[in-house]
């Protein structure tokens, strides 16, 4: 044997003898008497989602492995229950129907027995066909104050997610709801509501979705209250991060447009200051919104223990 082969054999007996003592270290377990360890969990034709993402939605999972090697060590067994699977088929229904998928079904194709107490489960899913989102509409009151420039980012806000001749998902279309709100929010309506529906067609396998958008009337920023730079409630003294310069960097006046957009720029410049760590911008909606159509913002900031102030211009103040 060779000086270099001899020394990679060494090495692997080395790196072998410490995974064993490892494995001594941390201990074994075993599978209760009288139940079967899950060594392995497959889903089979599933072709239209991801088989991770499946296996991610059941309490049915196959044994984690120590060091990818090792059932058993550190992780406890998982432990098949037939009622539980049971419970899974319904839950991989749902899943496959929230992404679209009506008619999917899924079966225990096997529950292979590998020894005494280790089994493999198959599950073997039926998918169907998709149903497919056949189209979008954004509805609006006749009289509605908004641009056509308006209207177009919300139903683009909205077609981001939901492709037409794609298959209608649940998620996506809650998000959609919110994303077109943001973007009429964006343009001003601070008061603006968003309801959302969805025609299904189970023996078509069609979908018509229609969101209503309420944009009520345009809002303006209005008083801007700071919480947080108090000392005598916990806040650092107002030497050390002046209000002032908060507020200049918030960048927000009263009088001006509403916009979460701006909200949002507002926020992140000043967690881009590195004094605080935590930063809340809460706009003061209420219902019914104020004659005025005038939104109080309310800044809840929290220093960090350990900050550094930058000012701009070269100028940076530190303080412990």
């Amino acid at each position: 044997m060779t000086g270099v082969a001899w020394q990679s054999a060494t090495v692997r007996r080395s790196l072998f003898g410490m995974i064993l003592f490892l494995v001594t270290l941390t201990g074994c377990t075993a599978v209760p008497r009288g139940k079967s360890g899950i060594d392995e969990v497959t889903v089979h034709n599933a072709d239209a989602l991801d088989e991770d993402d499946i296996q991610g939605k059941i309490a049915t999972a196959e044994t984690p492995k120590f060091l990818g090697f090792f059932r058993g060590v550190v992780y406890d067994y998982e432990v098949f229950d037939r009622f539980v699977l049971q419970r899974d088929l319904a839950r991989v229904e749902r899943y496959y129907r929230a992404r679209g998928y009506y008619d999917a079904h899924a079966r225990a194709g096997r529950v292979i027995q590998k020894n005494n107490n280790h089994v493999r489960v198959e599950i073997v899913v039926e998918e169907g066909k998709p149903t497919l989102v056949t189209d979008l509409e954004i509805a609006w009151p006749p009289s509605a104050p908004v641009s056509d420039a308006i209207k177009l980012k919300a139903y683009l806000a909205a077609k981001r997610l939901l492709r037409l001749k794609r298959p209608f998902d649940e998620d996506k279309f809650a998000t959609a709801q919110d994303d077109v709100k943001r973007a009429v929010t964006d343009a001003g309506f601070a008061y603006a509501k968003v309801t959302r529906n969805a025609d299904i067609d189970i023996v078509n396998h069609t979908a018509v979705v229609t969101y209503t958008v309420t944009p009520d009337l345009p809002a303006k920023f209005g008083k801007i209250t700071i919480q947080g730079l108090d000392p005598d409630k916990g806040g650092p003294l107002t030497a050390e991060i002046p209000e002032d310069k908060i507020r200049s960097t918030i960048d927000i006046k009263e009088g001006e447009p509403y916009s979460t957009a701006e909200i949002d720029s507002a926020s992140s410049a000043l967690t881009d200051l590195e004094v605080f760590s935590s930063v809340r911008i809460i706009p003061q909606l209420t219902d019914p919104p104020p004659a005025d159509h005038v939104v109080a913002l309310l800044v809840t900031v929290e220093p960090a223990k350990l900050r550094s102030l930058k000012l701009g211009a070269g100028v940076e103040l530190d303080s412990l």
